[in-house]
C-alpha cells in the first residue's frame, strides 16, 4: 500500500501503521486546490432595483386613452405643473412674503381676527423661527412697526409627531391668558404684548409689538460691556417678568438671551420676554428634562445631566 509504510516490531510483532502523506492531507484540507472535489458554482439571482419613475405625458395619456376606450362620458383632468424645490436662501423667502401679501385674501377661519394680510407692509425679515419666521412689518392703517410671527402649521403638526418641543398654538393660548389676567403686577409690563393672531388654511400669523433694539443678545454684541446700573436695570426687569409668569401657572424654560427683547419706551430702554411656545403648567412635581425643550447654555445643572428639576428654579438660572 502506497499510503503505509512499516514502522518496525513491537514486543516481537511488526506493526504496519496507516500514515497519510502530505499531500494526501493538504488535498483532503483544500480539496479545491488539487481539483478532488471541483468548486459548485451556485447561480446568483441579480438585484433588480426598482426605481420609482414619473409617468411621462405620452403614457399618461395612452393610459387615459383606454380608460376613455371604456367610458366615454369623463374627461382627462389636467396634470399637475413640475414644481421645483427653492432654497430657502433670503431672497427666496423674501419673495414668498412678498407673494403672500400681494396675494388676494386666502380662506380665512371663523375666529374673529382684528388683522390680515392686506392690512401690514412688509419691510424686512427679522429671524427664523422654529416653524417659519419673524417679520418687520407696518400696519396700513397707523404706520405703527409691528412684529408678525408666521407659522407653518403643516410643519407644527409634524413637529408633534416628532416630539417637537414647542408649537405655535401653545403660544396663543399663553399669550392671551397673560393678556387677560386680572394680576396687578409690575411684571405684566415686561413680557411682550399681544395685539392678535389671523389664521389662512395653511398658516397662522401672530401680531406682536415691535422692539427697535432687538434683542438683548445683539444688544450685547453691538454696544459690548454693559454699566452696572444698566445690567441691574435689565436683570430686575427680567425677574419681574418671570415672577408674573410664574403667578400666573406657567414656567417657561427657556429664558436666553435670545429670547429678551430691548425696546426704547419714553426714552428709557425696556426689556420684554418673548417665545412663549415651550412653557408648560407648573405643576407641584418635577418635571422630565425630556419632555422640555430649551438651550443648553442656559440649562440648569440638574436639567443638563438629564436628571429631574424644578421648574421655577430652572427659570431663575437662566
Amino acid at each position: 500500500d502506497c499510503g503505509s509504510r512499516l514502522l518496525g516490531t513491537v514486543d516481537g510483532r511488526r506493526a504496519v501503521a496507516p500514515v497519510v502523506r502530505r499531500e494526501m492531507q493538504d488535498s483532503l484540507r483544500c480539496p479545491r486546490r488539487k481539483g478532488i472535489c471541483p468548486p459548485i458554482k451556485i447561480p446568483r439571482k441579480k438585484k433588480i432595483k426598482l426605481k420609482r419613475a414619473r409617468s411621462s405625458p405620452l403614457t399618461y395619456a395612452s393610459t387615459w386613452a383606454l380608460i376613455r376606450s371604456r367610458d366615454e362620458t369623463k374627461t382627462p383632468p389636467k396634470l399637475p405643473p413640475l414644481k421645483r424645490r427653492q432654497s430657502a436662501s433670503p431672497r427666496c423667502v423674501a419673495q414668498s412674503v412678498a407673494t403672500y401679501f400681494s396675494a388676494p385674501r386666502l380662506r380665512e377661519t371663523k375666529e374673529e381676527s382684528k388683522y390680515c394680510f392686506q392690512d401690514f407692509t412688509c419691510v424686512r425679515r427679522v429671524s427664523k423661527t422654529w416653524f417659519g419666521a419673524a417679520f418687520e412689518t407696518i400696519l396700513k392703517a397707523t404706520g405703527e412697526r409691528m412684529l408678525l410671527k408666521m407659522s407653518s402649521m403643516q410643519q407644527a403638526e409634524r413637529g408633534k409627531w416628532r416630539g417637537a418641543m414647542e408649537c405655535p398654538e401653545t403660544e396663543v393660548k399663553v399669550l392671551k391668558k397673560l393678556r387677560k389676567s386680572s394680576l396687578e403686577h409690575e411684571g405684566k409690563r415686561y413680557v411682550v404684548d399681544f395685539l392678535g393672531v389671523f389664521k389662512t388654511n395653511t398658516r397662522m400669523f401672530v401680531v406682536l409689538e415691535w422692539c427697535d433694539q432687538g434683542d438683548l443678545l445683539r444688544f450685547i454684541v453691538k454696544r459690548g460691556r454693559l454699566p452696572e446700573t444698566l445690567a441691574r436695570t435689565f436683570a430686575r426687569q427680567l425677574a419681574q417678568a418671570l415672577s408674573f409668569l410664574h403667578e400666573s401657572g406657567y414656567v417657561h424654560l427657556d429664558v436666553s438671551l435670545e429670547n429678551t427683547m430691548v425696546r426704547r419706551c419714553n426714552g428709557q430702554l425696556e426689556t420684554r420676554l418673548i417665545d412663549f411656545g415651550g412653557c408648560r403648567i407648573d405643576a407641584p412635581l418635577t418635571h422630565n428634562p425630556r419632555s422640555c425643550g430649551g438651550k443648553t447654555s442656559y440649562m440648569c445643572p440638574e436639567r443638563y445631566a438629564g436628571k429631574f428639576f424644578e421648574p421655577k428654579l430652572c427659570d431663575a438660572w437662566g
